[in-house]
């Protein structure tokens, strides 16, 4: 008996990685089945991470089990007079604040991070331009013929191959095309037969993997990514260069 606790000691001091890693499995595992009307324990330091952790594989799941269950300070609707009432009629009482704009700095100072008078000089500017026959006439066009010239003849060709194909990969792609057509004036050429890497499309999707993770982590853990440039920050600030980039190259000729 004493030569295996000789033995055991021994191994842990050596790899002492190993016996963290099990308890930290220990924690999970008890952490996964711990009860507490729904809500996910508020621990120091880390926050609510480790019940993230467990559940990260149903996060919608989860996040609609401890809202029907629980009494938080969320308010839930799914009414659209609720709805037409904090973003039509009284969306200057509802300021999305500073917090909202640090977590979507990569959005800049746009009508989505935007309040107050910013907001509704935008607004109007926005509404202005969505409004002109002439702006719906042409997105009405550029719809229809990047539908007969792009989208049919790809699902067209796919069929008579019998290609598997992911069709949310597919539409994704015609949705960026679009709607770079609608603000940019050019078609990247995301849809097309050989499914290219668009640079652009690609940055943009890694901020929202980025954007994602700020809402589950710790805002000091998310702190000491972006002092050291490491991490998911990291990853954010290069996926910034692209759009930039090329945002700079549609905007210099004009």
């Amino acid at each position: 008996m004493e030569t295996v606790s000789w033995w055991v000691g021994g191994f842990l001091g050596k790899y002492p990685e190993i016996m963290v890693s099990f308890a930290c499995f220990l924690f999970l595992l008890f952490f996964r089945f711990r009860q507490r009307d729904g809500l996910p324990t508020n621990w120091p330091v880390v926050g609510a991470l480790p019940a993230i952790t467990v559940n990260a594989g149903r996060v919608h799941g989860w996040v609609t089990e401890f809202l029907r269950g629980s009494p938080v300070d969320v308010l839930v609707t799914a009414n659209p007079a609720d709805v037409a009432h904090v973003f039509t009629a009284n969306f200057g009482n509802y300021p999305k604040g500073e917090d909202f704009a640090a977590v979507f700095d990569v959005l800049g100072d746009g009508i989505f991070n935007a309040d107050g008078e910013s907001w509704a000089f935008q607004r109007r500017k926005a509404h202005a331009l969505l409004s002109d026959p002439r702006f719906r006439s042409a997105v009405a066009a550029s719809t229809a013929r990047k539908l007969g010239e792009g989208l049919v003849p790809l699902l067209d060709g796919l069929a008579a191959t019998s290609k598997v194909v992911d069709l949310q990969d597919v539409f994704m792609r015609l949705t960026f095309d679009l709607t770079a057509m609608f603000v940019f004036g050019v078609d990247p050429g995301c849809l097309a037969a050989d499914f290219p890497r668009v640079p652009f499309a690609a940055a943009m999707d890694e901020a929202e993997a980025v954007l994602f993770y700020r809402h589950v982590t710790p805002v000091p853990w998310l702190r000491l990514q972006t002092y050291l440039n490491i991490g998911h920050e990291r990853k954010m600030a290069k996926a910034r260069q692209g759009p930039d980039a090329a945002l700079a190259e549609v905007v210099s000729p004009r």
